[in-house]
C-alpha cells in the first residue's frame, strides 16, 4: 500500500491478502476476540512468555513462542494451526520482522485515505472466518476500484488452509490486468 501510494504511476494492480484496519479504532476489540478465541492453555503460554524479564532475557525465544501461543486461533481448523505450530522451527520466524510489521501498522491508517483516489485495481482477499473479518469490507469499501474475494473454510492464512481457492483467485485477478 505504501508503495502504491508513492509510485502509483509504476502499479498495475494490487493485492491485498488477510489486511489489517484501516483505522485504530477496531483493533482493540479484534485483539480482544482473538484472545476469546484462543485456548486457556494458549492464554497460559502467552502470558508466561509475555513476561518482561522472559523477554529481556532471551527476545527472540519469547517472541517465537508468543507467536506459536497466538497462531493456531487464526484459524478456521484449529487443527491445522495447531500442526502449523508443531511443524515451526526457531528459524523460521523473525522477531525484528514483527517488531518492523507491528511498528508499520499505524502507517496504514495514514495510507488509505491516501489511497481513496486510487485508479489501481485492488484484490482484497480474506478468509471468510478470520478473526480480522471486517477489514476486509472496510477497505473494500474505502478503496474505489476494489474487488473483495472471501476464501471460505479459512481463518487469516487462507494460503495455507485453502491453497487452492487461494491460488484460483489471486491468479484469475491478475491474469484479467
Amino acid at each position: 500500500m505504501g508503495y502504491v501510494a508513492a509510485h502509483l504511476e509504476h502499479v498495475a494492480a494490487l493485492a491485498l491478502l488477510d489486511g489489517t484496519y484501516p483505522d485504530a479504532a477496531t483493533v482493540k476489540t479484534r485483539s480482544e476476540q482473538r484472545a476469546a478465541a484462543r485456548s486457556p492453555e494458549q492464554n497460559t503460554a502467552l502470558s508466561y512468555w509475555s513476561e518482561p524479564q522472559r523477554i529481556a532475557d532471551d527476545p527472540e525465544k519469547t517472541n517465537f513462542e508468543r507467536f506459536k501461543a497466538m497462531l493456531p486461533s487464526f484459524f478456521y481448523d484449529r487443527s491445522k494451526g495447531e500442526q502449523y505450530v508443531r511443524d515451526l522451527s526457531p528459524g523460521d520466524f523473525s522477531a525484528a520482522v514483527t517488531r518492523l510489521l507491528q511498528a508499520d501498522t499505524p502507517k496504514v491508517y495514514e495510507l488509505v485515505p491516501r489511497l481513496r483516489d486510487s485508479p489501481v485495481p485492488t484484490l482484497i482477499m480474506q478468509g471468510q472466518q478470520d478473526l480480522l473479518g471486517d477489514s476486509g469490507p472496510q477497505l473494500h469499501t474505502l478503496l474505489p476500484n476494489s474487488k473483495l474475494v472471501f476464501i471460505p473454510e479459512s481463518g487469516h492464512l487462507p494460503w495455507i488452509e485453502q491453497p487452492q481457492e487461494f491460488r484460483t483467485n489471486l491468479l484469475a485477478f491478475f491474469s484479467e490486468k
